[in-house]
């Protein structure tokens, strides 16, 4: 006799679904770029207002929290080398934020920040920036395929002062910051506002999160490199290759600002001829950590220069004094990297960022007297670093990087390896929310046997069991009852995948049912299960998206097919259920 499905556990489902909170918008997307030429860091080209205004270039930095960007009558002081002294020469900021020319601005225009004028340090404090005024307005973007974000807060800057020699004042105004986009948490003691924050608090997103990553690296090496960053959400595609990994972090003692990762190891090959892979050993071993930091262009590191020369082949020049390649930037192997491999937070697991030595040659040096770019190419890369470690821009090309303040987590993969991403359209699409993936599930037993399973909780192969009283994997699901459960992904960008095993009761020999299930950060969910007894049989009902209920029916194998007019249906979908090969081994499938 065909027992009925359960109509509490009906509801429940039904309950939960009902509970769940409408998607947001389409979440925020920043295409960002790594240009040739000067001091490039991580940018992204801004177009403020409405109508649109010419592109102010925003450094998007994840080495700081705060966001700004220069406005009318704004003033650039240089010329002394001596930190916090005014120097002799005052230039005009030319690409700044025209707000009055916007009819999009905030009502009633600029206001003054509570306690003064924002004040905000970068570089050792060689570079100070003062903002009178706040204001949120619409802004777009140089690339026109991406959509534009409104109501952004920003401190429009009216000063800064550089230290740095300028000799008889001919360096252009152009050559120095006029915005910059802080990515970094906002640590109590910092100046906003924070670009991410606003989007947070104005419903744009609901996640703490944001992805970056960049396409494959340009045919030329003088083109720039083209990525994005998407914030409360991830591309739904791959923009890496391997395992996304959650990453160990190591912070300094506070106060601090930014992202740090433990420190990694890295190995390298001779670029000529490439082989056997060697460790490159530290010129200071006291370092443990690194300032990820997309704000910095270039990387340095604490590995031994030396070794780095010597296994790669690389060269030491003396103008500039820096590392170099032995023949043009062109020349540059596509394929020869410097390879950084971080520990993984759980046992065992690792990733490595092969960043390629092109995504060094970004022509910083070039125009620097006695430097003959067409014999060597100078690199933005320094070894020998003692106290610290930063991975800049150059790193970043290579990375795909998810950061969830929420949860404190950093995960990292090989990016640098899609394309498309300028396109939009054709190359991201996005998975609104990037939450953890979670996954009920709910056995209906439609037999007349008890179903028996072992009392300790079984081992997920990723995630976890959301250990709540009431959904512990049921020890025992009764003839006609049913069992209910829960797991989630345990870190940013994991996946769900188990299984639970019962012994029917009363059976003798191989008498066990398996349910399987893998819901992935990325790809379909798949579903399977297998009994060893041909007298029954599974169907799976239901089992799509990031928040899943998946039901499992176990039954006589002459069941009729399971469609119940009780309401079930409107908390699950039946669909055809892609079953993982090879899940339970030795089983018969039915």
């Amino acid at each position: 006799m065909l027992l009925m499905i359960s109509l509490l556990s009906i509801a429940s489902l039904q309950g939960a679904i009902a509970a769940s909170p409408p998607p947001p918008p389409q979440s925020p997307i920043v295409p960002i770029s790594y240009s040739y030429g000067g001091y490039p860091r991580i940018q992204a080209d801004i177009k403020w207002g409405t109508p649109g205004q010419s592109p102010v270039p925003t450094i998007f930095d994840t080495g700081s929290p705060s966001f700004w960007v220069f406005g009318p009558k704004s003033t650039i002081n240089d010329g002394s080398d001596a930190h916090y002294v005014q120097g002799p020469c005052n230039k005009t900021v030319k690409a700044f934020y025209n707000w009055p020319k916007s009819t999009s601005h905030s009502k009633g225009g600029p206001t003054k920040p509570k306690g003064g004028s924002l004040n905000y340090a970068y570089g050792g404090n060689g570079k100070l920036i003062s903002a009178s005024s706040l204001i949120n307005d619409t802004f777009a973007f140089s690339n026109p395929n991406f959509a534009k974000l409104t109501n952004n807060q920003v401190a429009l800057a009216d000063y800064a002062q550089i230290t740095q020699l300028d000799d008889k004042c001919k360096i252009p105004e152009s050559d120095f910051d006029h915005s910059i986009l802080g990515l970094a948490p906002l640590s109590q003691g910092f100046s906003g506002p924070s670009f991410r924050d606003n989007l947070r608090r104005t419903g744009k997103t609901r996640s703490s999160s944001f992805t970056m990553w960049f396409d494959q690296q340009p045919k030329s090496v003088k083109s720039p490199y083209s990525g994005a960053a998407v914030f409360g959400a991830a591309p739904i595609r791959k923009k890496y290759i391997g395992e996304l990994v959650r990453i160990k972090q190591d912070y300094p003692e506070d106060p601090y600002v930014g992202y740090y990762s433990a420190l990694p190891e890295l190995t390298v090959t001779s670029i000529r001829k490439p082989g056997k892979s060697v460790k490159i050993g530290l010129a200071d071993s006291s370092v443990k950590r690194c300032l990820l930091d997309s704000g910095t262009g270039e990387d340095r590191v604490p590995f031994s220069e030396k070794e780095i020369i010597k296994a790669t082949g690389l060269i030491h020049l003396q103008v500039p004094y820096v590392i170099a390649w032995n023949g043009t930037c062109e020349s540059i192997p596509r394929t020869a990297t410097l390879n950084f491999t971080f520990a993984g937070v759980t046992k065992g697991k690792s990733v490595t960022v092969a960043v390629p030595i092109r995504s060094y040659a970004r022509g910083e040096f070039d125009g620097i007297p006695g430097y003959d770019a067409s014999k060597v190419c100078a690199l933005s890369l320094s070894g020998d670093e003692f106290g610290d470690c930063t991975l800049g821009a150059p790193f970043f090309t290579a990375a795909y990087a998810v950061f969830h303040d929420d949860k404190k987590q950093i995960a990292l993969a090989q990016g640098g390896v899609s394309t498309g991403t300028a396109d939009y359209v054709a190359g991201i699409e996005i998975n609104n929310i990037m939450a953890t993936r979670e996954l009920l599930i709910v056995i209906l037993n439609h037999t007349n046997e008890e179903l028996i399973a072992e009392p300790e909780w079984p081992p997920l192969d990723h995630g976890q069991w959301t250990k709540s009283p009431d959904l512990q994997p049921p020890q025992a699901i009764l003839a006609g009852e049913s069992g209910m459960l829960r797991c989630q992904s345990s870190h940013i960008g994991g996946g769900v995948d188990g299984s639970i095993t019962y012994r029917i009761v009363g059976l003798e020999g191989r008498n066990e049912v398996a349910f399987r299930w893998s819901v992935p950060y990325v790809g379909a969910n798949k579903f399977d299960a297998c009994c060893a007894v041909s007298d029954f049989t599974v169907e799976v009902l239901g089992g799509r998206g990031k928040e899943a209920v998946v039901v499992f029916v176990f039954g006589p194998a002459k069941m009729a097919d399971v469609r119940p007019g009780d309401g079930v249906w409107a908390a699950v979908t039946r669909y055809p259920v892609e079953c993982a090969k090879g899940l339970v081994g030795g089983f018969n499938h039915h």
